[in-house]
């Protein structure tokens, strides 16, 4: 588990006195016999699925929506196989790493491999023997302590999440032996979502962050000025048709918006006057309690 920083302004002796309550609250959690098989199906989820899947999406920066078709088939293969009670010791384990359709630079640990083929009456005297790794041992407690029925319930779940999300990679979608047209289309998506991701991050920000009594407009406006176009843009590379189009449409905003903002200023003046009475309040009860 990672430290966390202290937050800028909090005194510290009290982020001392918060982090003891969460310490707390964490062993308090642990001590709970439901709390701890959750945490096991997370690891086994975490280990035998997600993470293989983030590799094999994420390990060639070249990939397209085409070439993850692989991924997608393995995927629904192996989903569908854990989904029905099979194979689920490459669930467990680990052993889709490095083989999910894609060349890859990763491969399964020898201890996962030995630990998936330990029979079940062999687990308990290997958990015991004084020179088991940490990482074998690690996979046999997974096997002994994750429950079956609440996985395969989970699984099913992510199966039917995946045939819905994915579905243009399954038979009859748009992906699943494309056209050649849709083929060249495909290729040339972009292989992330950094782009939509920093913009989200960016919008966040400015509704979290900055003055909480800027317009949507405004907020939008700098989203838009860093991942679209300049004001340069329209100014040089436009004709005078579209910018006087764009002027227009700024000249009818206008007196909207003033009135919007002379509403929000009479707002915020009049929260600022009833937080300036409360203060007062309570340094006038302060005072009394302290004479008393």
């Amino acid at each position: 588990m990672r430290p966390s920083n202290r937050v800028v302004g909090v005194r510290p002796e009290a982020w001392a006195k918060m982090a003891k309550v969460l310490l707390l609250a964490a062993e308090q959690l642990l001590e709970k016999d439901g709390f701890r098989k959750q945490l096991w199906l997370i690891a086994v989820l975490s280990d035998g699925l997600f993470q293989p899947l983030m590799i094999a999406i994420n390990e060639d920066p070249t990939k397209n929506m085409l070439s993850m078709s692989p991924v997608a088939e393995r995927l629904h293969a192996s989903l569908k196989q854990w989904a029905a009670g099979e194979n689920l010791p490459a669930l467990i384990h680990g052993l889709n790493l490095g083989n999910m359709g894609v060349e890859s630079e990763f491969g399964v640990d020898p201890s996962d491999i030995i630990a998936g083929a330990a029979d079940d009456e062999k687990v308990a005297s290997m958990l015991k023997a004084p020179d088991i790794s940490r990482r074998m041992k690690w996979n046999l407690l997974k096997r002994t302590n994750v429950s079956i029925p609440a996985l395969q319930y989970l699984l099913n779940r992510i199966l039917a999440a995946f045939e819905n999300f994915w579905e243009e990679y399954l038979p009859g979608g748009e992906l699943y032996k494309p056209s050649k047209e849709v083929a060249a289309l495909a290729s040339i998506a972009p292989n992330n979502n950094d782009g939509s991701e920093r913009g989200c991050s960016q919008y966040k920000f400015l509704t979290t962050f900055v003055a909480v009594n800027m317009l949507t407009a405004n907020k939008e406006a700098r989203v838009i000025a860093k991942q679209n176009k300049s004001i340069e843009w329209l100014i040089r590379n436009q004709p005078l048709a579209i910018r006087k189009k764009c002027v227009d449409v700024c000249r009818i905003s206008a007196p909207g918006y003033r009135k919007l903002q002379k509403s929000r200023k009479i707002r915020d003046d009049e929260i600022k006057r009833l937080r300036a009475i409360e203060q007062q309040r309570l340094q006038l009860f302060k005072g009394t309690v302290a004479c008393l």
